[in-house]
């Protein structure tokens, strides 16, 4: 149960059910009171399984168990009972700490013997009852000043804190408690007592072996809802942590910065100007594409200066912006760092600080691209546009208005060169995402950049025209649904505008949807008229705005699409099947799906190429995505049969064409194999349980022999994880595996071959060999004699030597052989 349902969701009751709690309970509830001690440590084993399965859940049955609890942990108890009793209570204070169990009613009883373990010779021992003391701060009871208890606990955690022979889970322990101690019951503790705890955490931090636990305490104080004093040790703490940043170790570095953030957020006005330049200066080092995570924490930390300390600001614009500016520029800056770097523009235009205004942020940004000093990715425009919006967002109307009035002007500039108009385009739409921009008139500029040479900045106006109607769909979806039906020479765009929109609202989960209610009928009916558009790429944009649209209204969109499925236009049915690839998504609809997921993979059985490649794609995408979906069918008559089918290399699907005096073979029917093959990959990986292993080999033992390299390799691929999963099935066709493997492993390259032919050559052999290499490690392989006799040939041939003893070098450094599993 805990393999398998491990620590999840709140215990919930049907978990309750299949465990049959009362009667686990009932039944450690007889064993607890043996006079074994091992049957009892076996027993709070058991129920520590229990608690962590249940995420909690055992309030009810719990007071049976404080009585043993209690004499487990008392002096002449065994070391190895009193560990697990303390990890039990540790376990029960963390879990049930918001249910109805009242573990304050029960201290009088266990507490003198959790201090008394505290000082136990054992370090283990002391470790976890200093942690139990940890958990007990925060536990529902009413404390006061007076409670002996808090005095005796504070002792005990300091008698462990201030000792320097000890081992180290035990300081590490003490260290952890104590901040505990302070953040939650410091108004409870006496003024000498807070005096003596605070230099001694603070000599901790200076230490190398406890700085990182003695940081996450510091924080913890920090956070406290209670108002601490931490001036006597704040500032030291705060330059500790500076020098913390240049070091060369990242764990550290990210405890300095979370606890530098917590420590600013509650003491800035503590924390005098030159420690904020000690920081800033170390702070601009961290920024860079290289460390996304400590570039995010660090332009937190800017962030949370810039707010609380705006005496700052000018360390900003000299140390952080610069650094800042070029980390835009960077086309692998996304998710938190991203964010934080939006929260840092918009921080400082919120302050509104003479040497840091709106207009100087503004053109700072700008300035990235407008300087022209190196070309910017359309990664780098998008995340420079993300900045800008958010700037503006903070800025206020007034200036939000004169930006917006002012990129139009430049993006109607005749000469503006393709860079200046990508971004501006990215920053119109970016505005626009959160704010109503229809009074600007703003889409004539946008559909004129469609005019473009640059397909960069065509694709730019789409996403900027897409995102324009996520802030004033009242005008911009209808315009571009009239568009996409009169302007077919822009219909693509338009429709990746459409896309753009649909994403955006998908994204926002039921508020989306309602917003797009009103608007459903008249895009289902424009795109169901899409789906036998001439052009392909139309076809596929139409495909992914229904499956986007899908996961918005699946009651509605799902159903139309089935009819489609039984269309007589081939494109249509194409389309149909293809959007289901978009709408299997993390937040795809399941129960409509699994209704009619049937009625699309039927296709697979369509007499028509493309239709069937569609089918295939979206078979793969499903599996990947949502594997439930596909087991219930892999048991029927015809999903195995038709995929398997699609593997099988069929002459009728050859055709010559003639280009001048010479004569080339297409193969129409390769493409399907491609897929089929890479459909099997994906069902071995997430449905292997479903295979019928013989039949799955057999397909792809024909495949070793396809006309066409990547199909081999694609083969060989396949052959290697069986070899690993299925090693007895594989055994049994080994030698005649041998046989293709050995043609291509022997094939020489002509003499008038190309560098190009030379180096795909190359490389199947390569893939050849590594399978040869896991089929190898199979036990028993030996026993196949054509295998045998081939690898061991090998060792007469030099080259093939080289590349075995290649290959076999790079499995044994990756391991290749576990990978495959």
């Amino acid at each position: 149960a805990a393999d398998g349902w491990g620590g999840g969701g709140g215990g919930g009751s049907s978990l309750v059910r299949l465990l049959d709690v009362d009667k686990i309970v009932k039944a450690i509830s007889r064993q607890i009171k043996e006079k074994n001690f091992r049957t009892k440590e076996r027993c709070f084993e058991v129920i520590r399984e229990l608690i962590t399965v249940l995420d909690g859940g055992l309030s009810a049955y719990l007071p049976a168990f404080i009585p043993d609890l209690e004499k487990s942990i008392e002096a002449g108890a065994k070391a190895s009972l009193k560990i697990e009793a303390l990890l039990l209570l540790s376990l029960i204070l963390e879990k049930h700490r918001t249910s109805d169990f009242d573990f304050s009613t029960y201290i009088k009883r266990l507490g003198p013997s959790v201090l008394q373990c505290v000082a136990d010779s054992n370090y283990k021992i002391s470790a976890v009852a200093l942690k139990v003391c940890g958990k007990l701060t925060s536990c529902k009871a009413n404390w006061t000043p007076a409670d002996p208890f808090i005095s005796n606990m504070y002792q005990a955690t300091y008698g462990r804190l201030g000792s320097i022979d000890q081992d180290l889970e035990v300081k590490e322990s003490a260290i952890t408690t104590m901040g505990l101690l302070v953040a939650q019951l410091g108004d409870k503790l006496q003024p000498d007592q807070m005096a003596a705890c605070l230099p001694v955490l603070l000599e901790r931090l200076r230490n190398e072996t406890t700085r990182i636990t003695s940081l996450k305490a510091f924080s913890t104080i920090a956070q406290s809802a209670l108002v601490i004093d931490l001036s006597s040790v704040c500032s030291d703490a705060v330059l500790e942590c500076s020098t913390f940043l240049r070091k060369n170790d990242r764990a550290l570095k990210q405890a300095a910065l979370t606890s530098l953030n917590s420590i600013i957020t509650r003491y800035a006005d503590k924390i005098g100007q030159n420690l904020f330049e000690a920081v800033a200066k170390e702070l601009s080092g961290l920024i860079s594409e290289t460390e996304l995570h400590l570039t995010h924490l660090a332009l937190r930390l800017c962030e949370t200066i810039v707010r609380h300390a705006p005496a700052s600001i000018p360390l900003m614009q000299t140390h952080i912006l610069p650094r800042a500016t070029g980390l835009l520029q960077s086309s692998l800056l996304q998710g938190t760092a991203l964010s934080s770097a939006k929260n840092l523009f918009s921080t400082l235009a919120s302050a509104n600080s003479p040497s840091c205004t709106f207009a100087s942020l503004l053109d700072q940004l700008l300035g990235i691209v407008y300087a022209g000093n190196a070309p910017i990715t359309r990664q780098s425009s998008q995340s420079i546009a993300q900045c800008v919006s958010s700037l503006c967002s903070a800025a206020g109307p007034k200036a939000r208005e004169d930006t917006i009035k002012r990129f139009i002007k430049e993006l109607s500039a005749p000469d503006a060169n393709d860079q200046v108009k990508l971004l501006l385009l990215h920053c119109v739409g970016e505005i626009g995402k959160e704010e109503d921009l229809s009074v600007f008139a703003v889409e004539n500029v946008i559909v004129a950049s469609f005019k473009s040479s640059s397909e960069d900045t065509k694709s730019a106006a789409s996403h900027a025209l897409g995102c324009l109607a996520g802030g004033a769909m009242g005008k911009y979806l209808p315009y571009i649904l009239t568009e996409i039906q009169t302007k077919a020479e822009y219909r693509y765009l338009l429709l990746q505008s459409l896309r753009q929109l649909l994403t955006l609202k998908a994204s926002q989960g039921a508020g989306g949807a309602g917003q797009m209610a009103d608007h459903v009928g008249s895009i289902m009916g424009l795109l169901i008229g899409q789906c036998a558009a001439e052009e392909e790429g139309e076809r596929s944009m139409v495909a992914e705005c229904l499956g986007r649209l899908a996961v918005l209204f699946p009651g509605v969109v799902l159903p139309q699409l089935r009819t489609q499925v039984s269309s007589e236009s081939p494109k249509t049915r194409a389309t149909a099947v293809y959007a289901l690839k978009f709408t299997i998504t993390d937040h795809a609809p399941m129960t409509e799906l699994s209704q009619c997921i049937t009625d699309f993979l039927l296709l697979l059985k369509d007499s028509d190429t493309a239709v069937r490649r569609a089918a295939l794609t979206s078979l793969n995408s499903a599996t990947h995505n949502k594997p439930s979906l596909i087991r219930p069918l892999m048991g029927s008559d015809w999903l195995m049969p038709t995929l398997y089918g699609e593997t099988v290399y069929k002459k009728d699907m050859v055709r010559t064409v003639n280009l001048g005096p010479f004569q080339h073979k297409v193969d129409d029917g390769a493409e399907l194999r491609k897929l089929a093959l890479a459909c099997m990959d994906t069902l071995l990986d997430k449905c292997p349980e479903m295979l019928g292993t013989p039949a799955f080999l057999h397909h792809v033992q024909d495949r070793l022999s396809d006309e066409l390299d990547d199909i081999k390799q694609a083969a060989y691929q396949l052959l290697s994880k069986l070899a690993v999963r299925e090693p007895h099935c594989v055994r049994e066709v080994l030698d005649s595996i041998s046989e293709p493997l050995n043609i291509v492993l022997s094939k020489k390259a002509k003499e008038n071959a190309s560098p190009q032919d030379i180096e795909r050559q190359n490389d199947l052999q390569r893939t050849a060999m590594m399978t040869v290499v896991v089929l190898h490690k199979m036990q028993d392989s030996h026993t196949c004699l054509k295998f045998q006799q081939m690898y061991d040939g090998m060792q007469g041939d030099a080259k093939l030597r080289s590349l075995l003893e290649s290959v076999t070098a790079d499995s044994e450094g990756s391991g290749m052989s576990s990978s495959g599993q």
